[in-house]
């Protein structure tokens, strides 16, 4: 009974980490399919004050680029007006490339963004919340 209970651990650990990946996450919250994306972390940094603000910055590398898995994007630069925000300025100057942001409707500081550099093949993903 307890070998089983442990397996049962073991199963439910392994899917959990499975679908919490970077991957996923991504997939998720922007409603884009990297599933033929080979991703690679390079950089993350997070920052959140004890009131809930804050951000988040994850920088990706990927090896192939094939737009058709890929929809509902929209090709750089970056088109909207963003509040203060620290996405790397190799990022935010960017024309090469395509974007999907996703601005909360209650108060416009709070937003999620994905810029995919088609050039230098990487990837940032920035939250954030005030």
């Amino acid at each position: 009974m307890l070998f089983l209970i442990g397996i049962l651990i073991i199963t439910i650990f392994a899917l959990y980490n499975f679908f919490s990946s970077d991957k996923s996450v991504i997939d998720k919250n922007f409603d884009v399919d990297f599933h033929n994306f080979k991703l690679q972390k390079v950089k993350e940094k997070e920052e959140w004050s004890p009131n809930g603000d804050g951000i988040k910055i994850q920088v990706f590398e990927f090896k192939n680029w094939d737009k058709t898995n890929i929809n509902g994007l929209e090709s750089l630069p970056v088109k909207y007006n963003l509040p203060p925000n620290e996405i790397p300025r190799e990022f935010i100057n960017n024309t090469n490339g395509y974007y999907k942001c996703i601005i909360n409707k209650e108060d416009n500081r709070n937003f999620d963004i994905l810029i995919i550099d088609t050039l230098k093949k990487k990837i940032c993903v920035y939250y954030q919340i005030m």
